[in-house]
């Protein structure tokens, strides 16, 4: 809602408890045998007896070679070859993205983009590593929806709009990088409020991707809309709001559709 000094000040208060920290091992954050870690602040809990983690299901690619307690649903929830090659090629957190496999009839298959470089648009997120003790489309991975990198992400996304680039947001984003694997960032490298902006935008699509946090960001940074238009989308100003269902309007003559609907 960017009302960005008391965004600042409630992070400050949840960084100064110490409590929490960044996990070391940024690949194997979203295991189920990591999700008790300092980390993860409030999560959705998830068990393999369900209600479960039901996203790996619909992340296998086609007869991707998986144990029988497990299910490949075939809905194909892929990651764009762009945003893929965005990384840092050290960046740890590329592990956590298939780009080809095997399939179980020895077919080897590239994901990223094809022999003559054209994307594919097709490689997978493996953020949720697949829980051993899967029952049908049921992992016990915990969904975390508020985490410590968040925290930190967001005292230095509110910084900036508060005074522009300033040396504590630098500081803030590179312990999420200096965890990644990646060099860090200069203040000098940002002489603009709308610079570190946009590379804030691009640091939370690095850290946050699988985590349902992209559509929220690009509409709060003013990005959504011209996103998607950029990807060839009929997108339209009023996107930014979903439409209310029509029941809901059926049971309250007070309510008025979202315009666009």
């Amino acid at each position: 809602t960017k009302q960005w000094q008391k965004a600042a000040d409630a992070a400050k208060q949840v960084i100064d408890l110490g409590i929490y920290k960044l996990f070391p091992s940024i690949e194997t954050l979203f295991a189920v045998e990591n999700e008790l870690n300092d980390e993860f602040m409030y999560v959705y809990p998830c068990v393999a007896q369900g209600p479960g983690n039901v996203y790996m299901p619909h992340a296998f690619p086609p007869n991707y070679p998986i144990p029988s307690n497990w299910i490949n649903y075939g809905a194909q929830f892929r990651t764009y070859t762009q945003f893929v090659k965005s990384f840092d090629p050290k960046d740890r957190r590329l592990k956590m993205i298939i780009t080809e496999y095997t399939d179980t009839r020895g077919v080897r298959h590239n994901l990223l983009e094809s022999p003559d470089g054209k994307p594919l648009d097709d490689s997978r997120s493996f953020k949720y590593i697949p829980d051993p003790n899967a029952i049908s489309q049921n992992n016990g991975n915990d969904i975390p929806v508020v985490r410590y990198a968040d925290i930190l992400l967001s005292r230095a996304e509110a910084l900036n709009e508060l005074s522009g680039p300033n040396q504590e947001s630098i500081d803030l984003i590179n312990q999420v990088r200096t965890r990644a694997g990646i060099d860090n960032l200069q203040l000098a490298s940002f002489s603009t409020k709308e610079q570190l902006r946009d590379h804030i935008l691009a640091e939370r699509g690095w850290e946050f991707f699988t985590e349902g946090k992209r559509r929220e960001d690009l509409i709060r940074m003013g990005k959504f809309i011209s996103g998607a238009l950029s990807r060839g989308k009929n997108a339209k100003p009023t996107h930014v709001l979903y439409p209310i269902p029509q029941s809901e309007i059926d049971a309250n003559p007070n309510l008025k559709q979202n315009d666009g609907y």
